[in-house]
């Protein structure tokens, strides 16, 4: 029996941005962990936010993963014309703002990142359908393309 009740083609964007499919994330560059493992992190909206990063890698331009259930952050900064620097930002709480302190920095490809980002989310979108049935009927699977 599902977890949930509902049918997931009537998933809001909400709920998919910070309830459902909670999943485990670990994002690695080569043999550098750059962030995780990180618990109950909701895949859609993980996928959703790599797809948006992979469409600003494509454009040349630097990119960002953000987190629905933290402040910390992935910068993607572009270094020449094909190496990307990736850095974990970690969030870090001061009276009235928050700041970001980078703790784990890699190097690759921006080719290598931009295959690897469209694959996972290949990946993960196929398991939400499988998993999932009426989610590919969701209006929101938009979110996750890589066109």
């Amino acid at each position: 029996m599902p977890w949930h009740s509902e049918d997931p083609a009537e998933f809001e964007a909400s709920d998919l941005r910070y309830c459902h499919f909670p999943s485990r994330v670990t994002f690695s560059v080569g043999d550098v962990v750059v962030m995780g493992p990180r618990y109950l992190v909701p895949l859609f909206d993980f996928l959703a936010v790599l797809a948006l990063s992979l469409k600003d890698l494509r454009a040349g331009g630097p990119g960002r993963l953000t987190f629905t259930e933290s402040a910390d952050r992935v910068e993607l900064r572009p270094v020449g014309a094909e190496a990307v620097e990736v850095v974990y930002a970690e969030a870090c709480s001061e009276p009235g703002r928050i700041r970001h302190r980078e703790r784990v920095t890699a190097r690759t490809s921006r080719s290598e990142l931009m295959k690897a980002f469209a694959s996972f989310i290949e990946y993960g979108r196929g398991m939400l359908i499988d998993n999932a049935p009426g989610f590919a009927r969701n209006p929101h699977i938009g979110a996750l393309s890589i066109d």
